[in-house]
């Protein structure tokens, strides 16, 4: 899909892989989440998306929320992916604050 993107939309797009069930799966199949990073983050350079995006409905705590994310971010540095960016749209009554405690945009 990736690929897809490049050659029928624009090579410049920002694309992002949206982690859906973000947090249901942190829960119980982080294996699933670490592999899927480490391909994206060990892309090459010239082929690597713009970043990840994940949602949570306010079901995780945020303190849950926050190491899930600074433990991604670890991750994709790791692996070299430094400039990789995170986007979290998440429901207005926990978004400003989840959103500012995490330092990503939404």
């Amino acid at each position: 899909k990736i690929d897809w993107v490049r050659a029928n939309l624009s090579p410049a797009s920002m694309i992002f892989v949206n982690f859906r069930d973000f947090s249901n799966c942190m829960k119980h199949h982080p294996d699933r989440i670490w592999r899927v990073l480490k391909y994206l983050a060990t892309l090459p350079p010239n082929e690597r998306i713009t970043g990840i995006a994940y949602e949570d409905m306010g079901k995780t705590l945020l303190d849950q929320l926050v190491a899930w994310t600074q433990a991604v971010r670890n991750e994709m540095i790791k692996f070299g992916w430094e400039d990789g960016q995170f986007y979290l749209p998440c429901p207005r009554a926990v978004g400003d604050d989840a959103r500012h405690q995490l330092g990503v945009p939404g």
